[in-house]
């Protein structure tokens, strides 16, 4: 019954696009297929592109999914691909790729990647929506679903360590100089012992400046999430008696009852304001 399927020409078509399909069968004749694809996020084409840009050399996509479902979705964003893998297939990429001295971004949520994010240089855990395992053995975890976070992670690094390498220059210029100064005379004792504490000064309003980050004009800020109170939830909460009714806009009323139970293991209910007891 599924060779028949799979020989109709929209069934070869959909296979093509990589869609995963469903047959629908009745009194043993198909009458339907359902057909099943991976939606690429809107933000993934922009993200990759500013990942290249900030230096990025090569992106990989590596996935579990079957050959067609893998190569539709790489060729969508233009990237190498390797399908159907398993999780030891992904720990070996990554250390073919770390013994070719490059270093390695791996970006995962699922159980299949989380060795692959504790083998790789730098592990990013796409999403709270990921699993407990990956998000443990992530170095970094985004705290939402945005593909705009990763580019945004690289230029925070990128420019954290730029101040570092600034400090480190200072640092090492200020004593150099400072110590050629002493040797010769020039700077008294207790003159260096005081200005021995100016590059300290220095390195901490240059390091404040990371507290400011600027973010790309397309990085959307987190949406806030609203709630209603459990008395909101059963109702429309329009004002319109007519709509909502008198008792929708009231309190329900809230009843006491408690349960005891007697030495012998059978249970009685007594109810407050006055009822009888169950």
């Amino acid at each position: 019954m599924l060779s028949q399927g799979e020989m109709l020409p929209a069934t070869i078509t959909l296979q093509a696009q990589g869609k995963t399909l469903l047959f629908v069968e009745r009194s043993g004749e198909i009458i339907g297929v359902l057909a099943a694809s991976d939606t690429l996020r809107e933000s993934v084409p922009a993200a990759l592109a500013r990942c290249r840009d900030l230096g990025v050399k090569h992106i990989e996509l590596l996935t579990g999914d079957h050959e067609r479902t893998a190569q539709a979705q790489a060729s969508a964003l233009g990237i190498a691909y390797r399908a159907e893998l398993l999780p030891e297939d992904k720990i070996r990429i990554v250390q073919q790729y770390q013994a070719q001295g490059h270093v390695v971004v791996m970006v995962g949520d699922g159980v299949n990647d989380a060795p692959a994010l504790a083998q790789a240089d730098v592990g990013i855990a796409m999403g709270v929506m990921g699993t407990d395992i990956a998000l443990e053995a992530a170095h970094a975890a985004l705290m939402r679903e945005d593909w705009n976070l990763v580019p945004d992670l690289l230029l925070i690094a990128q420019r954290t360590m730029r101040v570092v390498k600034m400090n480190l220059g200072f640092t090492i210029l200020y004593n150099l100089v400072g110590l050629s100064l002493a040797a010769l005379g020039i700077l008294p004792p207790i003159l260096a012992a005081a200005a021995q504490s100016l590059p300290d000064l220095g390195i901490l309003a240059n390091s404040s400046r990371l507290l400011r980050q600027r973010l790309p004009a397309g990085t959307s800020p987190v949406q806030p999430v609203v709630t209603n109170t459990p008395e909101e939830q059963g109702a429309c909460a329009c004002g319109n008696r007519e709509c909502c009714g008198v008792e929708a806009l009231t309190k329900p009323e809230r009843t006491l009852q408690t349960i005891t139970l007697d030495p012998r293991g059978s249970w009685k209910a007594s109810v407050s304001e006055g009822k009888e007891e169950a």
